[in-house]
């Protein structure tokens, strides 16, 4: 499957918020992430023996962080805004943390009252103790039928409208697997960071939901490939609301900012309710980029037209939203013209002072989609085409090498991935690039020709001098957004 079909009907990826430090990756994240704006602290994880009050949800249970046990005995931490109004009623957003955490974490990444402000936010431990203390969301009847239950009791204490589900790892696994199996309890899912289980339930009745696949480009726990098959299990099922989100980040996990615009995109594409679609354009108005990547113009771009299109808004909000779609047009415009600039000055090749190499990869990944970044890839669609299908080739040459150690023939696959196929998301492999680097130095003892490690240096070695030019020409523009 070619990459420009990963995001089905409706389309996106995305970028990078900073790269922090490794820190506490093996917990799936740490204390601390950003805010809206990628700027901002998050609240610190508490102790687990001083966690929030215990206190029923409810309409006495407001404007704090409390503590709660589903009669079956799953702990939850939850959130309700001081406006909930039980008549009324309230969209319902879950945390599912990863393998071995816990309730705690959600709060601790996810700052009360400023992530997703307006919705009842629980964050619950997972299905299954792990008799150490921490728990897990396994792939089984049992758990289904414990967090099921869970569910259903949590909607008789507060009246919920529609149900949201994020997921990072463990939690990301389980999300698909809940919303395949009980996909009329769920308007949507952001899964981050996982696969799919064999038997996750994905199913035609279910294209109702909208599905928001998220990972990082270097994730080092959960691989990025992992991320891109359980995209293809939606595509091949063609579900209609869809997306795939590229992070710009080695970890595993992403500050709040990232999966808050990807809930919002979900409820914003599902709601019928004119007040709930404003409520998420308007948050993707407010939405702070100080680096040019955390903004998706994709997600932004879908909600004002869905803005523009839906009876009931309000005439003012429309114009807002129509201005919103020109402005992201327009600077796919500016990408488009920058990127045919270098690419016309360097004569189609990488040079150390090309920008479109990163510049069109990005683009390619990020905005497709958006009406003049379509058009661009649509002019470009032969180009694309070819160097997709040759990278995918390359890419299962280069890891059969590898697997037989056969570091000279990896090491040339892995050439033809840039050479050839810069466009693939495989070329900015880091793992790959690594190798490549590593062979290079030690030739003789990886089997290295003298000839390849002269193209080594013809053609790998601009492509590393590059990326940074083409990365800070293509985030220059996100940022006038």
């Amino acid at each position: 499957m070619r990459l420009q079909r990963l995001g089905g009907v409706r389309r996106c990826g995305l970028r990078r918020a900073g790269v922090l430090t490794i820190g506490a990756l093996l917990l799936c994240g740490g204390l601390f992430g950003e805010g809206r704006d990628g700027g901002g602290p998050c609240a610190t994880a508490y102790a687990k023996d001083d966690g929030p009050p215990a206190k029923e949800p409810g309409p006495k249970a407001k404007g704090k962080v409390y503590t709660w046990k589903a009669t079956n005995g799953l702990a939850y931490d939850f959130y309700l805004p001081k406006n909930y109004e039980a008549e009324k009623g309230i969209t319902l957003t879950l945390i599912l943390h990863g393998s071995n955490g816990w309730k705690g974490w959600g709060f601790g990444m996810h700052t009360p009252g400023e992530f997703r402000p307006d919705d009842f936010v629980v964050s619950p431990e997972g299905t299954t103790a792990n008799g150490q203390g921490g728990f897990n969301s396994l792939q089984s009847g049992k758990d289904l039928k414990r967090f099921h239950e869970f569910l259903v009791e949590l909607k008789k204490l507060v009246k919920v409208n529609a149900t949201f589900i994020y997921g990072l790892s463990q939690g990301s696994f389980f999300a698909h697997f809940y919303a395949g199996q009980h996909g009329e309890e769920v308007q949507g899912i952001v899964a981050h960071g996982s696969n799919l289980w064999i038997g996750s339930g994905l199913k035609k009745k279910n294209h109702g939901q909208a599905i928001a696949v998220m990972h990082g480009r270097g994730d080092p726990i959960v691989g990025y490939s992992n991320g891109v098959d359980a995209m293809r299990g939606y595509v091949d099922l063609k579900y209609p609301t869809l997306k795939f989100r590229t992070l710009e980040l080695n970890l595993h996990w992403a500050p709040w900012g990232h999966q808050a615009q990807q809930l919002a995109w979900c409820e914003a594409m599902t709601t019928e309710d004119p007040a709930r679609l404003l409520h998420n354009f308007e948050w993707m108005e407010n939405v702070k980029d100080s680096d040019g990547w955390l903004f998706d113009p994709v997600a932004a771009y879908q909600v004002a037209q869905r803005v523009t299109e839906m009876d009931g808004v309000d005439p003012k909000a429309q114009g807002r939203a129509k201005k919103m779609m020109a402005a992201i047009d327009g600077i796919a415009a500016k990408q488009v013209a920058a990127i045919q600039t270098s690419y016309d000055k360097t004569k189609k090749t990488i040079t150390k002072s090309a920008t479109w190499p990163l510049q069109a990869h990005y683009f390619l990944r990020d905005w497709m989609g958006v009406p003049a970044a379509d058009a661009w890839a649509k002019k470009w669609k032969k180009t694309i085409e070819k160097q997709l299908d040759v990278a995918q080739k390359a890419r299962v040459d280069y890891w059969g090498a590898l697997k037989k150690d056969k570091r000279g023939k990896a090491f040339s696959a892995g050439m033809d991935v840039i050479e050839k196929g810069v466009l693939s998301h495989w070329s900015v492999d880091p793992e790959m690039l690594a190798n490549l680097a590593k062979w290079r130095d030690d030739a003789k003892g990886s089997g290295v020709s003298a000839a390849a490690v002269k193209r080594y240096d013809r053609v790998v070695k601009p492509f590393l001098d590059c990326r940074e030019k083409g990365k800070k020409a293509y985030a220059k523009l996100n940022k006038k957004l």
